[in-house]
């Protein structure tokens, strides 16, 4: 299986890898997009200003399709939730009995847990406890509304960079603090990308948990399984 998808589940599988598959490419293509603006940057100073503008319109072009694939990660757990409701489902019965505390704890052990994440990790301890997966995911999909708005206002501004790239003003921008607006919304994404895949990641792994408790195969953190 996959680092973040949920978990296995035989009726749900296709739908559910599908939708962290959508997911990561997206985060890969934002990550790419910020690489190319560094790049960008790396051009201007040198005094290539033909290339530096050929590396910033590749990077909105990865931004782009990550906010294109965000769109169809938000798709997918459409998908997901109107097949959950078709095949009636139900979560499994060892999710009401887990010890979150503990696990929590031997996730921190076993070094499965980021430091400083503990708001997040009780977000989605709280939205499974309130009302299962269903609530979950419905927390998620807001999360990739909230990417996507964050996306496009980075978009927004990648737009007025453009024109300081052409001039060969960009990095001096920085050095003056004439464009603070490009930091703050590219901060103020990336801690949504870092939100997102945190919650996504502790969801995935009490899926997992679950799982395994329920039909007795030991632990995300250990190793022991039923013969």
């Amino acid at each position: 299986m996959g680092g973040i998808n949920h978990q296995p589940c035989s009726e749900y599988d296709p739908q559910a890898i599908l939708l962290s598959n959508t997911l990561s490419q997206a985060y890969s293509k934002f990550w790419s997009g910020n690489g190319k603006i560094e790049d960008a940057l790396s051009f201007e100073i040198g005094k290539m200003l033909d290339q530096a503008e050929f590396a910033f319109l590749r990077a909105r072009a990865d931004i782009k399709e990550s906010f294109r694939l965000i769109e169809v990660t938000r798709i997918n757990m459409d998908r997901l939730l109107r097949l959950m409701e078709k095949k009636s489902f139900q979560d499994l019965p060892s999710l009401s009995d887990m010890d979150f505390t503990n696990f929590k704890e031997k996730l921190e052990i076993g070094g499965l847990f980021p430091k400083n994440a503990s708001l997040l990790w009780q977000l989605a301890v709280n939205s499974i406890k309130e009302g299962g997966y269903r609530k979950m995911f419905v927390v998620l999909k807001g999360y990739f509304t909230l990417l996507l708005e964050r996306t496009q206002q980075f978009l927004d501004i990648l737009e007025q960079a453009e024109k300081l790239i052409k001039k060969g003003e960009f990095q001096e921008s920085f050095n003056k603090n004439k464009f603070s607006e490009f930091k703050r919304t590219f901060g103020s994404l990336f801690c949504t990308w870092n939100e997102v895949l945190c919650v996504f990641y502790f969801s995935s792994l009490i899926s997992l948990e679950s799982w395994y408790i329920q039909h007795r195969y030991g632990s995300v953190i250990g190793n022991s399984k039923k013969e």
